[in-house]
Protein backbone atom coordinates (compact mmCIF):
# COMPACT_ATOMS: atom_id res chain seq x y z
CA UNK A 1 0.00 0.00 0.00
CA UNK A 2 1.45 3.62 -1.05
CA UNK A 3 -0.31 5.74 1.91
CA UNK A 4 0.66 5.22 5.59
CA UNK A 5 -2.14 6.46 7.78
CA UNK A 6 0.62 6.77 10.89
CA UNK A 7 2.46 9.44 9.28
CA UNK A 8 0.84 10.71 6.80
CA UNK A 9 -2.89 12.30 8.06
CA UNK A 10 -2.78 16.07 8.35
CA UNK A 11 -2.33 17.23 11.53
CA UNK A 12 -5.32 19.60 10.54
CA UNK A 13 -7.38 16.47 9.97
CA UNK A 14 -6.93 14.96 13.61
CA UNK A 15 -7.06 18.26 15.14
CA UNK A 16 -10.13 19.15 13.85
CA UNK A 17 -11.64 15.39 14.80
CA UNK A 18 -9.94 15.94 18.06
CA UNK A 19 -8.16 12.65 17.78
CA UNK A 20 -4.28 12.22 18.36
CA UNK A 21 -2.15 8.94 17.40
CA UNK A 22 -2.31 6.76 20.58
CA UNK A 23 1.35 6.63 21.07
CA UNK A 24 0.83 3.45 23.87
CA UNK A 25 -0.41 1.05 21.24
CA UNK A 26 2.09 1.88 18.53
CA UNK A 27 1.06 0.61 15.32
CA UNK A 28 -2.31 -1.45 14.29
CA UNK A 29 -0.60 -4.35 11.94
CA UNK A 30 -2.76 -7.68 11.54
CA UNK A 31 -2.54 -10.56 9.41
CA UNK A 32 -5.38 -13.37 8.70
CA UNK A 33 -5.33 -16.29 7.15
CA UNK A 34 -5.82 -16.22 3.34
CA UNK A 35 -3.39 -13.45 3.14
CA UNK A 36 -5.28 -10.70 4.48
CA UNK A 37 -3.35 -7.68 5.96
CA UNK A 38 -3.83 -4.74 7.83
CA UNK A 39 -1.27 -1.78 8.24
CA UNK A 40 -1.98 1.48 9.81
CA UNK A 41 -2.55 2.81 13.15
CA UNK A 42 -4.71 3.62 16.71
CA UNK A 43 -6.03 7.32 17.28
CA UNK A 44 -7.70 7.80 20.53
CA UNK A 45 -9.53 11.21 21.25
CA UNK A 46 -7.26 14.45 22.74
CA UNK A 47 -9.64 15.04 25.55
CA UNK A 48 -11.24 11.55 26.22
CA UNK A 49 -14.43 12.55 25.71
CA UNK A 50 -15.01 11.40 21.94
CA UNK A 51 -14.75 8.59 19.80
CA UNK A 52 -11.33 6.02 18.62
CA UNK A 53 -10.53 4.88 15.69
CA UNK A 54 -8.20 2.30 14.17
CA UNK A 55 -7.23 4.06 10.54
CA UNK A 56 -5.05 1.14 8.41
CA UNK A 57 -4.39 0.30 4.79
CA UNK A 58 -5.92 -3.50 3.95
CA UNK A 59 -5.30 -5.55 1.09
CA UNK A 60 -9.62 -6.55 1.49
CA UNK A 61 -11.30 -5.21 -1.74
CA UNK A 62 -14.79 -3.54 -1.78
CA UNK A 63 -16.24 -6.62 -3.11
CA UNK A 64 -14.67 -8.79 -0.64
CA UNK A 65 -16.55 -6.59 2.29
CA UNK A 66 -19.83 -6.84 0.18
CA UNK A 67 -19.75 -10.44 0.17
CA UNK A 68 -19.95 -11.10 3.65
CA UNK A 69 -23.25 -9.44 4.16
CA UNK A 70 -22.49 -7.04 7.16
CA UNK A 71 -25.32 -5.71 8.82
CA UNK A 72 -26.29 -2.10 7.93
CA UNK A 73 -23.67 -2.03 4.84
CA UNK A 74 -24.11 0.79 2.54
CA UNK A 75 -22.34 1.65 -0.66
CA UNK A 76 -21.24 5.04 -1.26
CA UNK A 77 -18.56 7.28 -3.00
CA UNK A 78 -16.11 9.00 -0.96
CA UNK A 79 -13.91 11.74 -2.58
CA UNK A 80 -14.27 9.82 -5.40
CA UNK A 81 -13.68 6.62 -4.31
CA UNK A 82 -15.97 3.45 -3.68
CA UNK A 83 -16.61 2.90 -0.35
CA UNK A 84 -18.72 0.94 1.82
CA UNK A 85 -19.79 1.03 5.58
CA UNK A 86 -20.61 -2.20 7.63
CA UNK A 87 -21.24 -2.86 10.93
CA UNK A 88 -18.90 -5.85 12.25
CA UNK A 89 -19.84 -5.76 15.95
CA UNK A 90 -21.05 -8.92 17.73
CA UNK A 91 -22.81 -7.59 20.46
CA UNK A 92 -26.38 -6.95 19.07
CA UNK A 93 -27.16 -4.51 22.22
CA UNK A 94 -24.36 -1.98 21.25
CA UNK A 95 -23.90 -2.57 17.43
CA UNK A 96 -24.36 1.14 16.93
CA UNK A 97 -20.96 1.87 19.00
CA UNK A 98 -19.07 0.86 16.00
CA UNK A 99 -18.66 1.32 12.61
CA UNK A 100 -16.31 0.43 9.48
CA UNK A 101 -15.70 2.19 6.69
CA UNK A 102 -13.54 0.72 3.68
CA UNK A 103 -12.58 3.09 0.93
CA UNK A 104 -10.93 2.17 -2.60
CA UNK A 105 -7.23 2.37 -3.13
CA UNK A 106 -4.61 0.93 -5.22
CA UNK A 107 -4.23 -2.70 -3.50
CA UNK A 108 -7.43 -2.64 -1.41
CA UNK A 109 -8.86 -0.30 1.16
CA UNK A 110 -8.22 2.17 3.44
CA UNK A 111 -10.04 1.29 6.60
CA UNK A 112 -11.50 3.31 9.63
CA UNK A 113 -12.80 1.42 12.20
CA UNK A 114 -14.74 3.58 14.40
CA UNK A 115 -15.85 2.56 18.27
CA UNK A 116 -17.48 5.31 20.10
CA UNK A 117 -19.48 3.99 22.75
CA UNK A 118 -22.89 6.18 24.08
CA UNK A 119 -20.92 6.98 27.23
CA UNK A 120 -18.53 9.10 25.13
CA UNK A 121 -19.65 12.39 26.13
CA UNK A 122 -18.53 14.78 23.44
CA UNK A 123 -19.27 11.88 20.83
CA UNK A 124 -21.93 9.54 22.09
CA UNK A 125 -25.26 10.50 20.49
CA UNK A 126 -23.57 10.50 16.80
CA UNK A 127 -23.81 7.69 15.26
CA UNK A 128 -20.70 5.77 14.56
CA UNK A 129 -21.11 5.47 11.02
CA UNK A 130 -21.52 9.14 10.38
CA UNK A 131 -18.45 10.02 12.29
CA UNK A 132 -16.23 7.17 10.38
CA UNK A 133 -18.31 9.48 6.86
CA UNK A 134 -17.03 12.51 8.17
CA UNK A 135 -13.47 11.11 9.00
CA UNK A 136 -13.07 9.01 5.50
CA UNK A 137 -14.04 12.41 3.83
CA UNK A 138 -11.15 14.55 5.27
CA UNK A 139 -8.23 11.91 5.27
CA UNK A 140 -9.34 10.40 1.49
CA UNK A 141 -8.85 14.21 -0.42
CA UNK A 142 -5.87 13.98 1.51
CA UNK A 143 -4.00 10.77 -0.05
CA UNK A 144 -2.19 10.72 -3.08
CA UNK A 145 -4.04 10.42 -6.16
CA UNK A 146 -2.15 7.13 -7.12
CA UNK A 147 -2.47 5.87 -3.92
Amino acid sequence: MSYDPCTQIPKSVTDSEQIELDQASGTDNAKAHGGIEWKGCGFVSTDGDGYTVSIRTTNLTIAALRAQHFPETQEFSVAGRNAISTRQFDDPAHIKDACTLNVEMRGGTIEFNVLNPASAKRTGDIDSCQIAKTLGGKVVPTMPANA
